[in-house]
């Protein structure tokens, strides 16, 4: 339990006798897009915030037309965007079966000596994930801590072994069902738990071994991130690896299993991420022995996700002219504060 819990009485104060939202919230878009926002900080259990989103949604994109800027972009982005890797790429697009099973291999015996026997295109991966590696010993070799960089090296030999499940799938035009695909590679190939403990190790003493250990176990706040990121870049890009030669995706699987349209697919799978998002904030409340940055590294990365693939479009696959618009803003013409 959160120890703010007292806090969601709060909410009690914009509803009326017969437990409704009052109207007059309506009248302040202001106050509503700032009810819409917190109420995404629910957990479960706290229906009155699940109220609080339908009714600042309904509301927003009623008086959305009359609105002017700033606030009309304040409140669309609200709407659309609640706050909140090249291996990949080797076996997703480019590499055949029987080279992607030496490429794994490879990476289980992590030895340049096998670079022999992968294709050129290969060996330029190959060696700068190695390469890359040595690069993470080194740096931290002066501060004691090199031997960390064992745990994300077996999380990336764990993340290949997940790769080539997919390809295998792929390979065999298998659609696994739904609960095998969300329960064994898809969780791993979303990439959360490397991403994570890859991160940990530019962090200093605050990530201890303990945390190293923590993280490659993928406990329950970072398996919460692993859905967000798969499930909602499944729904975005789904329609565009379909026509491709491409592992089935969490919306074919559901649509297979249970006899559903695309829809009522993506209907279902959204509810997970918002389930999904539920476990995350009350993890990051739960009291933990883990220093509260590497928590809130988890966080930010599940944030990513939905910049990525806002409004279900693909922005990491092809890249649109809003995501250039971010980069620009965040890289080239940041705002100074």
């Amino acid at each position: 339990m959160r120890t703010c819990l007292k806090a969601i009485d709060v909410f009690n104060k914009f509803k009326n006798e017969d437990g409704t939202f009052k109207e007059s919230l309506t009248k302040d878009v202001v106050g509503m897009l700032n009810l819409y926002e917190a109420s995404y900080l629910r957990l479960h259990g706290e229906e009155i915030l699940d109220e609080a989103i339908n009714f600042t949604t309904n509301h927003l994109k009623v008086v959305l037309g009359q609105l002017s800027q700033p606030l009309l972009a304040q409140v669309t982005q609200a709407l659309t965007l609640p706050l909140h890797y090249v291996i990949d790429d080797t076996y997703d697009a480019y590499g055949f079966f029987g080279e992607l099973q030496v490429y794994t291999k490879a990476v289980e015996r992590w030895d340049k000596s096998c670079m022999d026997q992968l294709p050129d295109f290969m060996k330029i991966t190959y060696e700068a994930l190695l390469d890359t590696f040595q690069g993470f010993e080194l740096n931290l070799a002066a501060e004691g801590r090199s031997h960390l960089v064992s745990y994300v090296r077996e999380l990336m030999k764990e993340q290949c072994r997940a790769y080539i499940q997919e390809a295998k799938w792929c390979n065999q035009k298998y659609v696994p069902s739904y609960d095998e695909y969300l329960n064994s590679a898809a969780i791993t190939t979303a990439g959360y738990t490397i991403m994570s403990a890859a991160i940990y190790l530019g962090m200093g003493e605050l990530a201890t071994e303990e945390a190293f250990k923590w993280v490659s176990q993928t406990p329950k706040p970072v398996r919460a991130s692993c859905i967000i990121g798969r499930v909602v870049g499944d729904i975005a890009s789904h329609k565009l690896e379909k026509n491709r030669n491409h592992v089935a995706s969490a919306v074919q699987c559901y649509m297979s299993q249970y006899g559903v349209s695309e829809e009522e697919a993506e209907v279902k799978l959204r509810g997970l991420v918002e389930e999904a998002w539920k476990d995350l904030n009350q993890e990051m409340l739960r009291p933990t022995k883990l220093p509260r940055p590497l928590m809130m590294r988890i966080l930010s990365l599940s944030r990513v996700i939905e910049v990525f693939y806002r409004l279900g479009e693909d922005d990491y696959t092809v890249v649109s002219d809003n995501m250039k618009e971010k980069i620009h803003a965040v890289l080239i013409d940041p705002v100074m504060v």
